[in-house]
């Protein structure tokens, strides 16, 4: 069983030395997957999905993040370059969760 999703959010880079880039996903939404994930996050609280921006489409997990109070969705350079999206960038993102 699966549960797909689309949103529009901001692509946004860590502030840390390493430079890792994610999306937030909507306060609405990251309520409903923990909803709907239940017991089905792993002991880091993380989430398989499967993601898409455009025609990049990638295996990841998303990560709760208590700053934010929401979901984030990692996006690799890879996924980046081939979506060709950067920091800023307002990008259209589908997940799959594998529930």
């Amino acid at each position: 069983m699966s549960a797909r999703y689309q949103f529009t959010a901001k692509l946004w880079r860590h502030d840390g030395a390493a430079a890792w880039h994610f999306i937030t996903l909507p306060s609405e939404l990251s309520a409903q997957v923990r909803t709907l994930a239940g017991g089905m996050m792993n002991a880091f609280g993380t989430l398989r999905v499967t993601a898409a921006i455009g025609a990049a489409s990638w295996k990841t997990s998303l990560f709760y993040d208590t700053k934010h109070r929401a979901f984030v969705l990692p996006v690799k350079a890879e996924v980046r370059s081939k979506a060709r999206v950067g920091h800023g960038d307002e990008v259209e993102v589908a997940i799959e969760l594998e529930l």
